[in-house]
């Protein structure tokens, strides 16, 4: 049975990003890549559930940001996976962190210090055949200058796992 905290690192699906200029109503969308591949149903993913209970983290570099168009600071409103496959089951007491990091990737874990919760626990069901955004309780106000560390988590899912959920690569 695979009911162990598992913790991943990622940085494979394809994302979108709402961002708000600062002082500004207006709103810009940005995609982070541009794959058509998948993940595998045993792979780590924001929607994936072959491990029951997951933490998850991965970055979102300045340089990515910036080539897509997006220049701090900036409030990021909402985020979003291109789900290919929908799991089996809820995803219960799914939670999206955000901090600001140094760091490039996840070659080593970002930490449990500095974290801001932007999307408070919610049981998902993430939704497939395009793009699955998830609006944030709390928007993530980005300075502009550092990567963006993103922490996904999720309670233990019942009532087992499954090899289902599947998002776009980049």
């Amino acid at each position: 049975m695979k009911s162990h905290l598992l913790f991943n690192f990622f940085l494979v699906c394809l994302f979108t990003l709402i961002f708000t200029q600062i002082n500004e109503t207006k709103a810009q969308t940005i995609q982070l890549g541009s794959g058509t591949a998948t993940n595998g149903t045993t792979t780590s993913s924001p929607v994936n559930i072959y491990y029951r209970r997951t933490a998850s983290q991965f970055v979102y570099t300045v340089a990515e940001l910036n080539a897509a168009g997006i220049v701090g600071p900036c409030n990021l409103q909402d985020i979003g996976w291109y789900v290919t496959q929908s799991p089996l089951y809820n995803i219960p007491g799914y939670t999206v962190k955000m901090k600001h990091v140094a760091a490039n990737n996840v070659a080593a874990a970002l930490g449990t210090a500095g974290w801001t919760t932007v999307k408070n626990a919610f049981t998902y069901t993430p939704t497939a055949g395009g793009w699955d955004m998830l609006g944030l309780n709390n928007a993530f106000v980005w300075n502009g200058v550092d990567n963006i560390g993103v922490e996904l988590c999720w309670s233990q899912v019942t009532p087992n796992y499954n090899a289902s959920g599947q998002c776009r690569l980049y």
